[in-house]
C-alpha cells in the first residue's frame, strides 16, 4: 500500500526538518520496510552525519548502496534521479 510509506515519509520529513532525528529515523525505517527508496537516502545522511545516532559509515554505505542499486536513467519522479546519482557518487566515495 503506497499510502503507508507516503505517510511515514511525510512524518519523517517533518521530524527531520524539526531536528527530531530519532523520530525521523523510525519513520524512515518503516518507509524502507514498505519499499520507499528515498527513505534509504535520508537514512544514509542520518548515519553518515551522526544525526541523533552515533556516526556509522557502514550503515550509511548500505543505505546509499540500496538507493544506487535502484538507479534508472529513465526515472520519472522529480528529484529522484538526483537522489540516485547522489547515492552512486557517495558509494563511489566509500570505495
Amino acid at each position: 500500500d503506497i499510502s503507508l510509506w507516503q505517510n511515514h515519509m511525510q512524518k519523517a520529513k517533518k521530524a527531520y526538518r524539526n531536528g527530531d532525528y530519532d523520530k525521523a529515523r523510525k519513520h524512515l525505517e518503516a518507509a524502507v520496510e514498505n519499499g520507499n527508496v528515498m527513505a534509504n537516502w535520508y537514512l544514509g545522511h542520518i548515519w553518515r552525519l551522526g544525526l541523533g545516532v552515533p556516526v556509522d559509515q557502514a550503515k550509511a554505505f548500505e543505505c546509499y548502496r540500496k538507493v544506487a542499486e535502484d538507479y534508472d536513467p529513465a526515472e520519472p519522479r522529480p528529484g529522484m534521479l538526483d537522489i540516485m546519482v547522489d547515492s552512486i557518487v557517495r558509494v563511489a566515495d566509500y570505495y
